[in-house]
């Protein structure tokens, strides 16, 4: 697969092809694909892990950065029903290494809104908090912020529109992050995010 298609097949291709149905395996031994979401290890191509040089999905639209952390952010250049899809990444680093070809930057966190990518259980940003709960036992609300529930064993965490989701309300973003390391990127963090673009 080129760099090319890697990168689109990552972040917010809508369109598959067939390159993307091959599988490979994650540490423990579960398969993926480029659309798969691994608790605590992954979303698509991109993985909790230390890069160095460039980053899989290239040079972010937009990022932030402060104290030795960063948050990135693409955004897809195509939009479902007037929706913009974002993935966002948390790093930490000494510096923006990555972004620019030097030395690199762990990935904290990820974070989807695109409904393209799916856990293994086929849970994906438009499943309802009944859905999560089925899968992820252990999801409770973030102390801070109502709207997202949090499974901290599993490393992951479901965003929703409103505080207090019920069980009909559907997941408008996931995060993936390092179990009992939540690192959690919100709607309204990255609406910030690219009002500075």
């Amino acid at each position: 697969m080129s760099i090319l298609s890697m990168r689109a097949s990552a972040a917010f291709v809508f369109v598959v092809s067939a390159s993307i149905a091959t599988s490979v395996h994650s540490a423990n031994g579960s398969p993926y694909t480029a659309q798969s979401i691994v608790p605590g290890q992954r979303i698509g191509s991109l993985q909790l892990k230390s890069y160095t040089g460039s980053l899989p999905l290239g040079k972010p639209d937009a990022s932030d950065a402060g104290m030795s952390h960063y948050h990135y952010l693409w955004v897809s250049k195509r939009h479902e029903r007037g929706q913009t899809r974002t993935y966002t990444t948390f790093a930490a680093a000494v510096s923006n290494a990555a972004i620019n070809g030097g030395r690199g930057e762990r990935i904290g966190s990820i974070r989807v809104t695109s409904p393209y990518f799916r856990t293994a259980s086929g849970i994906s940003v438009g499943s309802t908090l009944a859905d999560a709960k089925r899968r992820y036992s252990h999801l409770v609300p973030d102390r801070d912020r109502t709207n997202v529930l949090i499974d901290a064993r599993a490393g992951i965490a479901f965003e929703y529109s409103r505080p207090h989701p019920s069980s009909s309300s559907q997941c408008i973003a996931i995060t993936v992050f390092k179990p009992r390391n939540p690192q959690v990127f919100t709607a309204d963090q990255v609406k910030d995010l690219l009002s500075q673009v």
